[in-house]
């Protein structure tokens, strides 16, 4: 995350670095979430599984291509907007504050 930011021009004014850093931030949350997706729905289906039953999902590769050969790709991606909201806004609040401390330490340098 923080090497994309090193290629993007860095606006003069405040507000707009802001803005920017939070557009970065939010977008590079949910990116994140599209590749991480379908590992969490594997994890659930493990959660979910009782002890003492069969347990249908046992390896992590293998339950995933069970789940996408059995429900479909969407399956695998299920639940998809709310993760993909709450792990943007995650990261854009993560972006600012290292923004903040780290612009703060590039100022006491100088």
């Amino acid at each position: 995350m923080y090497n994309i930011d090193q290629h993007v021009p860095k606006p003069d004014s405040v507000v707009l670095r802001t803005v920017q850093d939070g557009v970065l931030g939010c977008s590079m949350g949910m990116l994140a979430t599209c590749f991480n997706a379908p590992f969490d729905v594997v994890k659930s289906r493990f959660q979910a599984q009782l002890p003492g039953q069969e347990r249908p999902y046992t390896t992590t590769l293998g339950s995933l291509y069970r789940i996408v050969s059995e429900e479909g790709v969407q399956a695998a991606y299920r639940g998809l907007a709310p993760k993909a909201l709450r792990l943007g806004v995650g990261q854009t609040i993560g972006l600012m504050i290292f923004q903040f401390f780290v612009g703060r330490a590039h100022q006491d340098a100088e």
